[in-house]
């Protein structure tokens, strides 16, 4: 729910609005929650990406992946948006991947400050 806040709060209108970027990993896109709503607002809303990432199927639509995320990934997906310093990145998930993501995101030009996180469950 709170993902899916966020990602509305994106589609105000433009003056309101800053350009949004969701990478989002599950393990089938028939997993993902809101997946099919995020892809409609990516497609009405050209200052919203939205790009999945499968861990367990093929990528399922074109400049989506089909693997875990990782360095190259991050980076790939960071330079179809903007300069790492001007961005604002939230991470979420298990602790283990919500640390791993952090840091290639530091490593990766994004300022400590600007990378926020929440963790839930497990490792």
């Amino acid at each position: 729910a709170a993902l899916m806040s966020m990602a509305r709060l994106s589609a105000l209108p433009p003056e309101r609005a800053a350009p949004a970027l969701l990478l989002y990993s599950g393990r089938s896109w028939s997993h993902m929650a809101f997946a099919e709503e995020l892809a409609g607002m990516a497609a009405i809303d050209k200052s919203f990406c939205f790009v999945a990432t499968t861990t367990r199927e093929p990528a399922h639509r074109p400049g989506d992946f089909g693997r875990r995320i990782d360095m190259d990934m991050l980076a790939e997906v960071l330079a179809r948006r903007s300069e790492p310093r001007e961005l604002a990145c939230f991470v979420c998930g298990a602790t283990d991947f919500v640390e791993t993501v952090a840091t290639a995101l530091v490593r990766l030009g994004v300022p400590a400050d600007s990378v926020k996180t929440e963790r839930y469950g497990g490792a």
